[in-house]
């Protein structure tokens, strides 16, 4: 099998270019409105919705590693996967089982969240259609750092069909109450004080999934 080059523009550059749609995307939500609305994240609709509803008692549920998105790379959180879990488990409805892929979001591409949010959703598509787990969904968390690492400013719930299409997928951000609430600061430099908010923004986002279904119910 032949493979096709691939050239890479050079890693300073793609740095400074990720850093520079962060910040737009940061002082874009810093100008906007001060009133924070009362809904548990911004859900685009999908057709796929009602039928997650339908079956999320009995649905099976694969979680993968969650995502933290910096400005100069991605990391990988397994402890906010298995707060997902956990959770879901509890819950006594979804049945949630570990996914171990890690999911390449590739280059950070376009100038403001809801762009970085579609084009997340595309690449937990193509993992979710390679991979062709025996699983209902598959669900995918997502933090976003501003330069610095200092806090969350964004939270991205990816919820996919086993066909790759969007089922019940939502962002937060600094519109929504809750998130402000959560107050997704990091303290200080150490490992703990990144660890804690992670946690608080895994927490934030199974909040929020919850209140995303109830809302639908109701």
């Amino acid at each position: 099998m032949s493979h096709c080059p691939v050239v890479q523009a050079p890693r300073s550059y793609q740095v400074a270019m990720v850093f520079l749609a962060f910040v737009m995307a940061v002082s874009a939500l810093a100008h906007e409105t001060q009133e924070k609305v009362e809904d548990p994240g911004f859900r685009p609709e999908s057709e796929q919705a009602s039928a997650f509803i339908e079956s999320f008692d009995n649905a099976s549920i694969a979680v993968y590693p969650s995502i933290i998105r910096k400005v100069d790379r991605t990391a990988y959180s397994y402890t906010s996967r298995e707060q997902i879990i956990t959770s879901l488990n509890a819950g006594g409805t979804a049945t949630a089982i570990v996914a171990n892929s890690r999911i390449d979001m590739g280059v950070l591409q376009g100038g403001s969240q809801w762009e970085w949010f579609q084009n997340g959703m595309q690449a937990v598509s193509r993992e979710v259609q390679k991979k062709a787990r025996d699983v209902d969904y598959s669900l995918v968390m997502e933090f976003l750092f501003p330069p610095g690492n200092q806090s969350v400013f964004g939270v991205h719930i990816y919820i996919l069909d086993r066909n790759g299409e969007n089922a019940f997928s939502f962002l937060m951000n600094s519109h929504h109450r809750s998130f402000v609430d959560a107050n997704m600061v990091v303290k200080d430099s150490s490992e703990a004080a990144h660890t804690h908010v992670i946690e608080k923004a895994t927490q934030l986002g199974l909040a929020a999934l919850k209140a995303q279904i109830e809302q639908v119910q109701e």
